[in-house]
């Protein structure tokens, strides 16, 4: 019993005294910068959310109800910083045990729609009629409730399994394992994008010549004869300024969506990893330094919770209408 009791002093993060480290405790600069990125981040996403889930013939389309599920992600972000504000007003041991509990659960959720948002739109583009058939917004939000609910159950498997361990204290031993289960799904992630986007290129390059099953002999402005039984490629004029834009406009696809949900991911991977490894070199009395920094290092994953939604209504002209519309 005392072995296994040490075991577990040994997982729990210290701070450079030796005692145990509050993920609570946030200085005065870090209360105020979760202040403004969940007064600006809550509002964008609502702006978002409201529209996609009350307006019908947005509902309806299955990329719209994926959106849904990615910008519920991105609001939920915002639940862990806004538990933080309320402890620093209550402080707490159940507000505490709140947050071990949600932490790490919006980002795993975000990284998991996204996955199946550009599984959805590989199907699309190689079974186009099929996809339209039996893709249905019931079915994709069937799927979605269920995938949040696995990979929920794997990021908090611990404190699932034994209540008990919820307690308002870092495990490294727990972190290794959310970790882990977030850098796969952001592999994953990664890959998708890049698949997709060469999908995409593929087939706006097949687009520039289209085969024409027939061939017709033309006299003046009438057609003398006309022979099915030839075929041959003809090549049509596409504007090469609008073949650029479009190829643009792809390139640019990629780089938002990866940019802001792979490297911001990262940062956050890296940050933990560095740690992890300087605990296991140095001892963890030297990297308590880290745990000063982590607070920091969350407001920064949740940059593209708040410029995500600005840049889904740039680009979303059918979304931005019906704003327009409805301040009229």
């Amino acid at each position: 019993m005392n072995g296994s009791s040490g075991n577990y002093d040994d997982d729990v993060a210290r701070t450079s005294s030796g005692e145990i480290f509050n993920p609570m405790v946030l200085s005065f600069t870090a209360i105020i910068t979760k202040l403004v990125v969940v007064s600006l981040g809550i509002p964008f996403n609502l702006f978002v959310i409201c529209p996609l889930a009350n307006v019908r013939r947005l509902r309806k389309k299955v990329r719209n109800v994926f959106q849904l599920g990615i910008s519920l992600s991105h609001l939920s972000s915002f639940v862990p910083p806004t538990i933080e504000l309320v402890y620093y007003l209550h402080p707490n041991e159940y507000v505490c045990q709140s947050f071990m509990a949600i932490v790490l659960v919006p980002q795993a959720c975000l990284l998991i729609n996204c996955i199946l948002a550009l599984i959805d739109r590989s199907l699309a583009m190689a079974y186009p009629l099929k996809h339209r058939e039996k893709m249905t917004g019931r079915l994709v939000r069937y799927v979605m409730i269920a995938c949040s609910t696995l990979i929920v159950f794997l990021v908090k498997f611990d404190y699932i399994a034994d209540p008990a361990d919820l307690r308002c204290e870092i495990r490294t031993s727990l972190i290794r394992k959310s970790v882990i289960v977030l850098f796969v799904l952001l592999v994953l992630c990664l890959l998708l994008n890049i698949y997709v986007y060469k999908q995409t290129k593929k087939h706006l390059n097949e687009a520039k010549t289209v085969r024409l099953g027939a061939s017709a002999t033309f006299t003046d402005n009438s057609i003398v004869n006309i022979d099915h039984s030839v075929s041959e490629p003809m090549s049509v004029h596409i504007s090469k300024k609008r073949l650029n834009q479009m190829e643009l406009e792809a390139n640019l696809t990629l780089v938002i969506s990866v940019g802001s949900l792979c490297i911001t991911p990262l940062i956050g991977i890296g940050f933990v990893a560095s740690y992890l490894a300087c605990e296991s070199i140095y001892g963890e009395s030297e990297c308590s330094g880290f745990t000063l920094v982590g607070p920091y290092v969350r407001d920064v994953s949740l940059l593209p919770a708040v410029y995500g939604p600005i840049i889904l209504l740039i680009r979303n002209e059918e979304l931005r209408q019906v704003l327009e519309c409805r301040k009229k």
